[in-house]
């Protein structure tokens, strides 16, 4: 069951980090960069979209478009509630020392083949 505190949870508690490191080659191209984690924006392609560690949300500094995690998954062809099932079992089995690996990594990700190091 879908609920307003599974929603808060993980547009806040999931880090969109590991939400594009779990999309692998199908996410968008991303990278760490002066202490902020940049991603490519769906929408205008830059690589201008910026995680706000405050509180896990992307803006895209080019397009102005804003992100979540959920936002991610459904502009990857996903429909609402299997986005929400997929994003649910990755924050139950997100460890806190992860959280803080993938915070902390300063490793390019996304696809294999053109990924940045920051």
């Amino acid at each position: 069951m879908i609920t307003k505190e599974l929603l808060w949870r993980i547009r806040n508690e999931l880090p969109m980090k590991l939400t594009i490191q779990r999309l692998g080659n199908f996410g968008p191209l991303a990278k760490q960069s002066d202490g902020y984690f940049r991603f490519q924006c769906p929408n205008c392609k830059e690589l201008r979209a910026t995680v706000n560690p405050s509180n896990n949300l992307a803006h895209c500094f080019c397009c102005k478009e804003n992100y979540n995690n959920i936002d991610l998954m459904m502009i990857q062809g996903r429909d609402f509630l299997p986005a929400v099932g997929i994003l649910e079992k990755s924050l139950n089995t997100c460890h806190p020392r992860n959280v803080l690996l993938a915070n902390e990594q300063d490793v390019g990700i996304g696809r294999s083949q053109t990924t940045f190091v920051g």
